[in-house]
């Protein structure tokens, strides 16, 4: 093993280019994570179908629980609505991300935070 002692102002300059590279990266993942919501989504805003009661019973117990706890919150995090339906983040997040992909729910990103939305 090899130890390489460099001096403070060599050892910040990497750090610094490090933290550069990690920015960049972290950036990328952004767009990464956009672009693999919108493919998963397989919906646009314009193909979102109304959640009425019809369309509500046609779900099982638990995406109707998840769609009419998000119809009551408006907008919603997966950790808001699990914390209003008592379920794990995981659960609601798997839930909502269905609901998506049937094209009852939007989802928008906004940072790191998804969030998701029904028609009105």
């Amino acid at each position: 093993m090899v130890i390489i002692i460099q001096d403070q102002d060599g050892l910040s300059k990497e750090l610094k280019e490090i933290k550069l590279l990690l920015a960049s990266i972290d950036s990328k993942f952004d767009i990464f994570i956009d672009k693999l919501d919108q493919f998963l989504a397989g919906a646009s805003v314009g193909q979102l179908k109304a959640l009425d009661v019809t369309e509500l019973l046609k779900l099982s117990k638990p995406l109707q629980d998840t769609a009419t706890t998000l119809m009551e919150l408006g907008e919603a995090t997966a950790n808001e609505v699990a914390e209003k339906t008592g379920l794990q983040r995981a659960v609601e997040s798997a839930h909502l991300n269905e609901l998506v992909r049937l094209g009852y729910v939007k989802k928008e990103r906004k940072g790191r935070l998804a969030y998701f939305s029904t028609v009105k």
